[in-house]
């Protein structure tokens, strides 16, 4: 071997062993105090809570959590206990950000309702940051729904600046609400057992899937932005998942941070109906091959509500969820309908190859769930047991 090959080599083997020492991460949760129908009381929040808050403080985890100030109420009355869990995160060192007051879908409502809604989701957040000596910087979207029309996102942009947001990206997008909302509804440690494994296997393949993404998209890896909910089983089994982290020489780092990296200034000229990762968005706005976007991990059957495989109490959850949830599929919506995969209005293609709706159990005969915008694209469930 000559000389110039082995140099060669040996740069090759720098760069690579650079590249995985240099890996970071913005831990990001959605849906503060803590995730609807995640709780049916106080105490649980609680729980929840602590049991998040410590596993950061283990990991040492920079992380922001976005709020949704209607979470805070109950009958309509802000509760300070509510608000107690929100000081637990800036006590801790920890950042909060706008969700908006009522997580309302920017391609579901004008405008100008959307805006009102952050602007009433403020109310008692930034007096709350105050008096910690911070101020609100961090703005995530809904769904990750950022308009559908050039018009709309310039005049969403603007007043996001006019109101000293910045708005929070997502790289790492991901099925994990489908996991926490079944490990709530649990009823049994066998199944909240099975669910967590689970979990952390198909969170593990996203990363991966994710990392890779990254190097065909933007050319190299760069600082991920992950989105997660503050759900019990973040609380659980979130640690496992940073130690997983950690061992692939992941550093966590603050949201701004990551934000400093180039790639974050790629034009997003995106405006479609779906809510994506802005590694998704940076590639249609490049217009790269559909064929970039193949691969992506989906959530097992049975975690889409799939009765055959689990046990009663879990099964139960299309039922309860079709009562709770105004656009589940079993309510009028007509992307279900029609007989059409929701999965295609994703990225103008398939992510489920065009799968027709199925029965979730040949006792139920109920279209079955097969992606995540379809249970939240209205909202979350509002009512008292879950906030």
């Amino acid at each position: 071997m000559t000389k110039f090959a082995v140099r060669f080599l040996t740069c090759l083997l720098q760069v690579s062993s650079a590249s995985a020492s240099e890996r970071a991460i913005s831990i990001t949760m959605d849906d503060l105090p803590v995730a609807p129908g995640s709780v049916r009381s106080l105490e649980e929040a609680q729980e929840i809570t602590r049991n998040i808050l410590s596993t950061f403080q283990e990991y040492r985890v920079p992380a922001i959590g976005f709020v949704n100030e209607n979470r805070l109420e109950v009958d309509g009355v802000v509760d300070p206990a509510r608000v107690a869990l929100l000081e637990q995160w800036l006590q801790a060192g920890l950042e909060l950000g706008n969700h908006g007051y009522a997580h309302l879908d920017l391609h579901r409502v004008d405008v100008a309702t959307w805006e009102q809604d952050i602007v009433k989701g403020a109310r008692v957040l930034d007096p709350l940051l105050a008096r910690h000596g911070k101020t609100p910087r961090f703005f995530r979207h809904p769904f990750l729904h950022t308009g559908k029309s050039v018009a709309i996102r310039d005049r969403t942009s603007a007043f996001m600046k006019d109101h000293g947001y910045r708005v929070a990206p997502v790289t790492i997008d991901n099925q994990e609400w489908m996991f926490g909302f079944a490990y709530a509804q649990a009823s049994t440690d066998a199944d909240k057992k099975r669910i967590a494994e689970a979990y952390l296997r198909y969170m593990k393949s996203v990363v991966e899937f994710y990392e890779e993404q990254a190097r065909a998209i933007v050319g190299e890896e760069i600082p991920q932005i992950l989105l997660v909910h503050a759900y019990a089983l973040n609380g659980d089994s979130l640690g496992e998942l940073l130690g997983w982290l950690r061992g692939r020489d992941y550093r966590f780092i603050p949201l701004e941070e990551a934000l400093q990296h180039p790639a974050y200034a790629s034009e997003d000229q995106y405006t479609g109906p779906a809510g994506i990762t802005w590694l998704h968005r940076w590639a249609i706005t490049r217009n790269m091959p559909k064929s970039i976007f193949a691969g992506e991990p989906e959530a097992p059957d049975w975690i889409k509500h799939d009765d055959r495989s689990i046990s009663k109490p879990l099964a139960a959850l299309d039922r309860r969820l079709s009562r709770r949830h105004p656009f589940h599929p079993n309510r009028a919506f007509p992307g279900f309908r029609s007989g059409r995969s929701f999965g295609q209005s994703r990225l103008g293609h398939s992510r489920w190859s065009n799968r027709e709706l199925q029965p979730v159990g040949s006792n139920l005969g109920k279209p079955r769930l097969l992606c995540d915008d379809a249970i939240i694209l209205a909202g979350w469930p509002h009512s008292r047991s879950t906030r």
